[in-house]
Order: structure tokens, then sequence, then C-alpha cells
């Protein structure tokens, strides 16, 4: 295969291994939310399975696919193919050198470091914040990955979320009046505990019920306008494809932080742990990505 044939063939294959790290790998599921802070984890997951599992082709390309996603998320950059093996590369302004994230891996097994890719990634986002300390107006911005990354919007789902947005947006003065004895709705850390109290008084089966579309619908949005309004942001929609691996992001509007810190968060899902008694999840996903 030529350089660029092998790096697309790799990345396909990694963005299927990637189902296998979050479905399989941690009790309840492990959130692929390409946070810095979640490479903690990846590194125990992949240095407490040495000698086993962790050997097995798929989760050692799970982990380096991640561990470069994540870096190039908060450096800018993208893959390329280089030593008969994949790569990632910042932003050139960055003055980064290269990683290779299976070697990352590798080293990671060897030497039972589960630090290691926290390490590599500190360095990484340092360089990146003094760069955009230097120059306001430069932002990491990560070339398209195929086989990880969600294709690009397509037309209609485009269309679908800018009707969501409107529509939930033309609702909310009703919502909020609607619902004025837990008020004020001032997008405040505060008010998520409030609404909890209102979430309080649904079952999980009131979720999916006509009967509070209008109600759900209203909180999920004003769930995430509160994060958004923390340090930006930007609300996404994809829909589902029956032959994709599951994507726990699809078929839901959910919202993606600007840069940097904050958890990818699909409010329904928040809410649904609410209502099923995870009472303070609101205020958690609130200083996550207000940290």
């Amino acid at each position: 295969m030529e350089p660029d044939a092998r790096l697309t063939h790799w990345l396909e294959s990694a963005g299927l291994s990637l189902v296998h790290l979050q479905v399989y790998e941690e009790p309840g599921g492990f959130t692929l939310d390409f946070s810095g802070d979640s490479l903690a984890r990846v590194g125990e997951i992949v240095v407490d399975r040495a000698g086993g599992p962790a050997t097995e082709p798929g989760l050692a390309q799970a982990a380096a696919a991640y561990v470069g996603e994540v870096l190039l998320r908060t450096a800018g950059g993208g893959w390329t193919w280089a030593e008969d093996r994949p790569v990632v590369q910042a932003d050139p302004v960055l003055d980064l050198p290269p990683e290779y994230p299976t070697d990352l891996v590798d080293r990671a097994i060897e030497e039972g470091d589960d630090e290691l890719f926290t390490r590599v990634y500190e360095r990484w986002e340092q360089a990146s914040a003094r760069y955009r300390a230097e120059h306001p107006d430069w932002s990491p911005t990560k070339r398209h990955t195929p086989g990880i990354d969600p294709d690009r919007p397509r037309p209609d789902d485009a269309e679908y979320l800018a009707a969501w947005l409107a529509e939930r947006e033309r609702a909310f003065p009703e919502w909020a009046a609607n619902h004025a004895s837990h008020g004020p709705w001032d997008f405040s850390v505060d008010s998520l505990d409030r609404l909890e109290d209102l979430l309080s008084t649904l079952t999980v089966a009131d979720l999916d019920d006509p009967a509070h579309r209008e109600f759900v619908e209203g909180a999920v949005w004003y769930v995430g306008e509160t994060l958004r309004r923390i340090r930006g942001g930007e609300w996404v929609y994809r829909s589902p494809d029956p032959s994709a691996p599951a994507d726990p992001y699809a078929g839901v509007p959910f919202v993606r932080p600007a840069a940097g810190k904050g958890t990818v968060t699909a409010p329904i899902v928040t809410i649904r742990r609410v209502v099923g008694g995870r009472r303070g999840a609101l205020r958690a996903r609130y200083l996550n990505w207000a940290r």
C-alpha cells in the first residue's frame, strides 16, 4: 500500500476498535470524550491488561488512536504515516516533535507506566496554551480523521439541528414561565439543581412519553445552553447510521466544548441519569465544563 492508503486503512480499523474500548473494556462503558483527563484511565486500562488483552491488536490499536486524537484536539494538526506506522503532528506553529501513538502504547505496556499518555498530553497542552496566549486569534484546528471523526454533517442533519434549535429558543420563554416556581432560569449552576428537582417528579418511562415531550425537550436545550455559556461550544446532531458501529451521540442533539476542558455532553443522557436516581449529575457536568 502507499503511505496514505495505509494510514486510511489503519484509521478506519482503529475507529472500529474504539467501540471495543468503549463498550467492552469498562464496566458500564468507557466515555469517548477525547479529553485530557480521560487519558489517565486509558493508561490504567492498557497497563492493567499488560501481558493479556492489552497486547491484543484491537485494544492496543484503540488506545493508540485515542491518544493520538486527544493530542490533536489540544494542539491541532493531523495524522500522517512515517516509518511504517501512524504519526500525529501538531500544528507546525507549536514546533512540537511528532508522536508515534503505537510506540507510546508499547512503551506504556513495557514500562508499566500508566501516566505516560498524560505526560505527553500535558506537554502538548502547555505548548498550545503558550502559543494561544501570545496569539489570541489562534485556536487548535484538527484535520478531519477518516474512520474516527464523524463524517461532515449531512444537509439533513444540519437542517434538523437548525430547526430544533430555533424551535427550542422560540419555546423557551413559555417553558420558563410554566416552571417559574422553580426559577429563575438564568443558566446558572444553581438553576441546574432546581431543574433536577423538577426532573425528580418523572420516571424514566416519562422521558419517552409524548405527554412530557415539551418539558423534556426544553430541559435538554436548557442543559446544553447552560454548558455552552460557560466558555463556548456548539450544538451538534448526527442521525444514526445503521451500518456504523454503535454511536452514543447519534440521534440526539449534543454539545461539544470549543476547546480544551469540558466533556462532550448529550444532555438527554445526563437527564436520564438524574431521573434514574443520580442526583447532582447536572451540577457535576457543569463543574466539568467550568474547570
